[in-house]
């Protein structure tokens, strides 16, 4: 058995209606965790390594519970961070 997660990329930050800075996220693909602990992911969109301060390239993938959509076409938060290595439960994903 598996559990299927989003994979998303950060692209960039914004400032939230709170005043705080946010990171922009955009969803490239799901990832897999088998009962092993082994990941498959599968990638619709390949992220471009962007510079950091110290100008070494490098890009961020992370997995979150998958979300529903609501009629809009926006996405709605099921809650919960899932191996995302720093993430803010407190920070919306702004898809």
């Amino acid at each position: 058995m598996s559990k299927r997660l989003d994979v998303v990329g950060v692209t960039g930050t914004y400032t939230g209606n709170d005043g705080k800075e946010r990171q922009r996220y955009v969803r490239l693909g799901a990832a897999w965790v088998f009962d092993d602990g082994n990941m498959v992911m599968s990638l619709d969109g390949m992220p471009v390594p962007t510079p950091d301060k110290n100008g070494v390239h490098k890009f961020h993938l992370r997995t979150f519970e998958p979300q529903e959509r609501n009629g809009g076409g926006q996405r709605q938060q099921s809650g919960g961070n899932q191996g995302g290595g720093g993430f803010n439960d407190d920070d919306s994903i702004p898809f």
